[in-house]
């Protein structure tokens, strides 16, 4: 009896221990294969601005210049709650490089309610990213404030690009944000008159960055 046990003793402990060794290896494999994206990171990001006149040098028409693009620098805050969805909330500033104005009559001049030095604004967009195994594209929308005396609504939409993987992540986008402000236009030839008027700028960015994780994995 000893002499047949010993066999099928030996038989089961082998298979046993090959299950084991499965089970141990299986989830290690799978958690290499695929790492879950951060879901809390802080964000870095450097760019050029296009900014209209309207919210830069206020030459207050094209013949007299105004506009031009500018240097932007900010940062924000990145939270995916799903891996297909993120939240952003972000503080950028652009400086127009242009300053100065042409002194020419205009048949129309335009003036602005309120002050314009540099294009300060604080948005929140919500947005998607492909699946694992696509290049990352993203696409956003959200709405903000641009600072200043008084302070403007903004509406974003950005489109962009990002590398993968559970560290640092380099990106670059492009944005348009929209505002709507209050102006004063003036018709400088007879019959001469003005008139209030709502003007919507646009605002043109492409910007590159990184997005640096609080946690390698969620």
């Amino acid at each position: 009896m000893p002499t047949i046990a010993l066999p099928f003793v030996a038989r089961a402990t082998f298979v046993a221990g090959i299950l084991l060794c499965a089970l141990g290896i299986s989830p290690a494999k799978a958690s290499a294969q695929f790492v879950r994206d951060a879901r809390a990171s802080v964000v870095f990001a450097g760019g050029i601005a296009q900014l209209p006149d309207a919210l830069s040098t206020q030459c207050g028409s094209k013949i007299n210049g105004g506009g031009g693009p500018g240097p932007e620098a900010g940062g924000g805050f990145l939270y995916r709650p799903w891996r297909w969805m993120v939240i952003l909330a972000d503080t950028r500033v652009a400086a127009p490089l242009a300053s100065g104005c042409y002194l020419v009559l205009p048949a129309v001049d335009t003036s602005y309610s309120r002050a314009a030095s540099t294009f300060a604004t604080s948005t929140l967009r919500v947005g998607v990213e492909t699946p694992r195994g696509a290049p990352l594209v993203r696409l956003a929308i959200g709405s903000g404030v641009v600072w200043g005396s008084p302070t403007l609504p903004l509406t974003v939409l950005t489109a962009g690009w990002s590398t993968r993987g559970p560290g640092k992540r380099f990106f670059a986008e492009i944005e348009r944000a929209q505002t709507r402000l209050r102006a004063t236009e003036a018709h400088n030839f007879p019959p001469s008159f003005t008139q209030q008027i709502v003007v919507h700028p646009v605002v043109y960015t492409v910007r590159a960055g990184v997005e640096i994780p609080l946690r390698s994995t969620p």
